[in-house]
């Protein structure tokens, strides 16, 4: 199957990327917010894409890729969301610094930091829902006034924050716990951090065991990807979004190319592998994901397979592959 690249622009090593909506109502936006290992992250709305190089911050129009704005940030960003109004929130850290962590608000027209507020822990993760943004640490959930930057509210959870998503919509947050014996898959309430649900996964104890390692939320359910502690399995699950129980057996994904990331498009859900590969799938069909992924153009070399490696925007796909953005038609694969 043959696919064109249509827009290329380079970008160094450690990306974030969030793509924003300009003229959309903040009610009909997807909430999102993923931090990735490796430096690489994307989050979605709709219209623009906005990434992050070390200490930077740009907003590239989705077209030709050329930077609006390059904004200077105290540190390599680690996490961002797109909040309510024309803001973006990014979560920097300097372990050399006096501050190594920090939560910025910058105003999306001109790219200037318009808020610096120092946080206490380690950001794993990061999701806006409304006037509130949470920030997901080791032990933690933490939520901040969007209008202040103030810590409001403060949940204690068993583990690590490793991913949030949210359904603005519903008001609901969801999050991804990662503790030494189990693994857990949360929903709380977007507005006060209540726990609504709880699906706690068996902890990777033996090397074929399968274990959540990225969610995303999309067309009513809230979809979990799982892997083996040894490469050789993966697996996707669709869970009901109020009470995180499967609305249908999990679907087996090629063995020896576990998923790397999920995310939502407007007509499809998006899952990467670690081989480097795409699928795309549409949850109002009875069968998904499909069988036979997709590589990106050039191979499957350079593209960084984490949470929040490629987002889809109308019928775009924007990615990083090779120290470059880069984007698709979405349509002549899916």
């Amino acid at each position: 199957m043959a696919v064109a690249a249509v827009g290329i622009a380079a970008v160094s090593a450690g990306v974030v990327v969030v793509a924003v909506d300009r003229g959309g109502r903040p009610g009909s936006r997807h909430a999102g917010g993923l931090v990735s290992t490796s430096g690489l992250l994307l989050a979605a709305h709709d219209d623009l894409v906005v990434l992050g190089r070390p200490n930077t911050v740009s907003m590239v129009e989705p077209g030709d890729h050329s930077p609006a704005w390059i904004t200077s940030v105290p540190g390599p960003p680690v996490a961002a969301a797109a909040g309510a109004g024309d803001t973006i929130w990014v979560a920097t850290r300097d372990d050399a610094a006096i501050r190594p962590f920090l939560l910025l608000r910058l105003d999306l027209a001109s790219g200037r930091i318009a808020a610096q507020v120092a946080l206490a822990d380690v950001p794993f993760s990061m999701a806006v829902t409304g006037d509130q943004v949470w920030v997901g640490t080791d032990g933690r959930l933490v939520r901040y006034a969007a209008a202040t930057g103030l810590i409001s509210a403060q949940v204690a959870t068993d583990g690590a924050v490793t991913a949030l998503t949210a359904d603005p919509a519903a008001g609901r947050l969801y999050g991804l716990l990662t503790g030494r014996a189990t693994n857990t898959v949360m929903a709380w309430s977007g507005q006060d951090g209540h726990p609504l649900a709880r699906r706690v996964e068996p902890g990777s104890t033996k090397p074929d065991e399968m274990v959540p390692n990225s969610l995303a939320f999309g067309f009513g359910s809230l979809w979990v990807t799982t892997r083996s502690q040894d490469g050789s399995r993966g697996g996707l699950e669709r869970l009901d979004a109020a009470n995180l129980v499967p609305r249908e057996p999990g679907a087996a994904t090629d063995a020896g190319s576990e998923p790397g990331t999920i995310t939502a498009g407007p007509t499809a859900m998006w899952l990467a592998d670690t081989a480097g590969r795409v699928s795309c799938f549409r949850p109002t069909t009875p069968s998904y994901p499909p069988p036979r992924p997709f590589v990106l153009p050039g191979g499957p070399e350079g593209f960084e397979v984490t949470a929040g490696s490629f987002v889809v925007i109308g019928r775009h796909i924007y990615y990083a592959k090779a120290g470059k953005t880069a984007d698709l038609d979405s349509n002549s694969v899916c």
